[in-house]
């Protein structure tokens, strides 16, 4: 298991180092994608771009998720419906960063 390199769902290859992955979450797809850099932003990013489902292994991403937890804890307050929306969201959005950090990241650093 330690040998274990994700695989470029575009081009089949094994991507070797961690600057080279780009995981995605695609809309109605439990299970996140793995990519290669290139491959992402050459094909897939090119031809329907991040509204059906972008990158979850960004800075961006993981500030959004803290935003996210930030806003629930708010609404939780001012309005209990919107707050737990808010905590719904993040939920899934911290699923699909944790599932990419177990299940591919983490592997670089072993």
């Amino acid at each position: 298991m330690k040998d274990f390199k994700p695989v470029c769902h575009h081009c089949g290859g094994e991507i070797k180092y961690l600057n080279d992955l780009v995981v995605v979450s695609e809309l109605l797809n439990p299970k996140p994608i793995t990519y290669h850099d290139r491959c992402y932003v050459k094909n897939i990013k090119k031809l329907r771009g991040d509204l059906l489902g972008g990158p979850i292994n960004t800075f961006k991403n993981t500030v959004l998720i803290i935003l996210y937890i930030l806003i629930s804890i708010i609404f939780l307050f001012l309005n209990y419906v919107m707050g737990i929306i808010f905590l719904l969201v993040a939920s899934v959005q911290i699923y699909f960063r944790l599932y990419s950090w177990f299940k591919y990241e983490k592997k670089y650093f072993s």
